[in-house]
């Protein structure tokens, strides 16, 4: 394949705290935000404004380029042929990172080689000039008989998952919380949506998190506080499901992490924890806008177990199609919510998933 006159960019997939390889590998894309809206409904005062990666992925990059995707400053992760800008709003929950500004990528070369410098760019999207990393691109796609060109596909697409409130409202209260709770946790003038809305745009502390918004929803969703724990052990927070509170008691491990940081990551670390005690059937783990929650259905808790329900509290969804494979699908909130309240019925809400699941196929 001859790639001489092509327009090359890197990109990077992220960092190490929060990589999304495996999302731009298996959806064929590139990625980058933040992307609530889409570029072409940006006015030129937001367009000048925004931060120049953004500015070159939306409009600088062009259809038939060659993309890198990359990891840190000398990591090659894929090659490919870049697409035109779409906005995909689905990819604007990415653990914790709104990244709804997408390119479909064609992907040509999806070994991952290590360059041996640190010869990539710290910038997010950037021209390729580092004659070593273009180097080892002339070589890797001179052994392809590919054309290089750029084929129209249909845009991306992904089931419908906004969830209504009257829909949450009604499967909360059928899994009997209090109407008083589920109105705190839902209306814009209760003072958990305020605080959650003013957070949204803050930067906060692991312990402000836990302080501010971790603890005010479980006291929403029932948890009293005498069987909540901050800082029990090296546990963040600790729920036990009855008194007093000994381990054969604690039935939920927390995992915090500061406003924005990826949390789905943190679930060994909690997992480490939650191996201790024998009766700990639930792993949640937070930015505290954000909560993944894990749960164990045997006697120990699987490897690379995958999360059972995701909440985010500003952005309220059915479940999260992204993630769908070979069966398994990330339920979203009615599940993540029911899963955190100190009656959690795990038989009820199991058989639940399996057939919402199942009416996505």
């Amino acid at each position: 394949m001859d790639i001489s006159g092509k327009i090359i960019w890197q990109h990077a997939a992220g960092d190490p705290n929060h990589d999304h390889t495996d999302l731009c590998l298996e959806h064929r894309v590139i990625v980058t935000g933040p992307g609530t809206k889409s570029w072409f409904a940006y006015t030129s005062d937001e367009k000048r404004a925004e931060r120049a990666d953004v500015r070159r992925f939306c409009e600088e990059m062009q259809a038939g380029d060659i993309v890198v995707l990359k990891m840190g400053l000398s990591k090659i992760l894929a090659i490919g042929v870049v697409g035109n800008y779409e906005h995909v709003d689905e990819f604007n929950d990415i653990d914790g990172w709104e990244l709804g500004h997408a390119r479909r990528v064609r992907w040509l070369h999806t070994k991952p080689h290590c360059l041996g410098a640190k010869v990539l760019t710290r910038s997010t999207t950037q021209r390729l000039y580092a004659e070593q990393a273009l180097d080892c691109v002339r070589d890797t796609l001179r052994r392809s008989d590919d054309d290089g060109c750029w084929r129209e596909e249909e845009p991306l697409s992904f089931p419908v998952s906004k969830l209504a409130e009257n829909e949450l409202e009604e499967h909360l209260f059928a899994r009997g919380l209090p109407g008083d709770a589920i109105r705190e946790l839902l209306d814009p003038k209760g003072s958990f949506v305020q605080m959650a809305n003013w957070y949204w745009n803050q930067w906060a502390s692991e312990h402000e998190t836990v302080c501010h918004l971790v603890v005010p929803l479980l006291r929403v969703l029932g948890w009293p506080r005498q069987k909540i724990a901050l800082e029990h052990s090296r546990i963040d927070v600790a729920l036990f499901s009855r008194l007093p509170r000994e381990d054969q008691n604690l039935a939920v491990v927390v995992e915090a992490k500061a406003l924005h940081s990826a949390c789905l990551g943190a679930f060994e670390q909690a997992k480490g924890y939650a191996q201790q005690y024998p009766k700990c059937n639930r792993i949640v783990v937070t930015d505290g806008l954000r909560y993944g929650v894990f749960i164990r259905q045997g006697d120990e808790w699987p490897k690379d177990l995958k999360p059972y329900a995701y909440l985010n509290v500003r952005r309220l969804r059915s479940s999260y199609p992204i993630y769908r494979e070979n069966g398994y699908e990330l339920l979203g909130a009615k599940q993540a919510i029911h899963a955190m309240t100190p009656g959690w019925n795990p038989d009820l809400d199991l058989e639940d998933g399996a057939d919402e699941t199942a009416s996505l196929e």
